[in-house]
């Protein structure tokens, strides 16, 4: 029997509620036997995508998380445009997801979206602002490691004046921008 509007809603509170008392292995359970009566390419069904993406994240299951997040924000974006919060929220964790499951290639291209299209949001939201300057520092970080430290240092001399205006120029996180600057510049480029 195929999975009703109001049976969706309910469904997602149940498991939004599993999610905010850490219990994401309940969680993931459930949205698992309701995405097998979801109505395929749904809304109610793109949106327990979406929270199955979340379960997975906060069960550690990075890898999976990371491609449900990747899935739900392609079709965020086809339907909902490119600047969307929820298509937003699905590249940043993906991202992050994708770079705590050691997969650079797969995290460059998510954070760098979310950066690019979440920037017209940052002005009138602290917490957007934060996540992207979070999101910037993670690239100069994958950059450095895959030995591209040319890029890495423009990432973070991208970074700067926010995180001055944030914090003052004497603050201590500019201070270890800085240093972490000194340190990608004396790296040999490849």
């Amino acid at each position: 029997m195929p999975l009703a509007e109001a049976e969706a809603d309910r469904l997602r509170a149940d498991v939004q509620s599993l999610l905010d008392d850490d219990h994401p292995s309940e969680a993931i359970r459930l949205l698992e036997e309701g995405l097998t009566r979801a109505a395929p390419g749904s809304f109610p069904e793109l949106r327990m995508r979406h929270l199955l993406a979340a379960a997975f994240l906060l069960a550690g299951q990075y890898g999976q998380a990371a491609q449900l997040f990747e899935q739900a924000g392609a079709a965020y974006r086809k339907y909902l445009g490119p600047d969307d919060p929820l298509a937003l929220d699905c590249a940043y964790q993906a991202g992050h997801a994708y770079a705590q499951a050691g997969k650079p290639g797969k995290a460059l291209p998510e954070l760098r979206y979310y950066v690019v299209n979440a920037a017209s949001r940052v002005a009138d939201d602290a917490d957007e602002a934060a996540k992207v300057m979070e999101s910037r520092f993670v690239i100069a970080q994958l950059l450095a490691t895959a030995g591209d430290f040319e890029s890495a240092v423009a990432e973070l001399h991208a970074v700067r004046p926010t995180l001055v205006g944030a914090y003052g120029v004497e603050s201590p996180q500019v201070h270890n921008l800085d240093k972490q600057v000194a340190r990608f510049s004396g790296q040999p480029s490849t």
